[in-house]
């Protein structure tokens, strides 16, 4: 299975805190035996007080 690049590409550089909040969620949507969809996300968040 080959993946399309991506169709754009954005970089910052920021100051993160010690601790923040990671969440992995992966989806499915379609048939369970079949084709369908996969995806995953990530996702990295803080507030800007350094609190979760």
């Amino acid at each position: 299975m080959q993946c399309a690049p991506p169709l754009y590409t954005l970089s910052e550089i920021v100051d993160a805190v010690a601790r923040p909040m990671f969440k992995v969620k992966p989806n499915a949507k379609g048939q369970r035996t079949g084709s369908g969809e996969l995806s995953i996300e990530f996702e990295l968040k803080w507030d800007e007080n350094g609190n979760v």
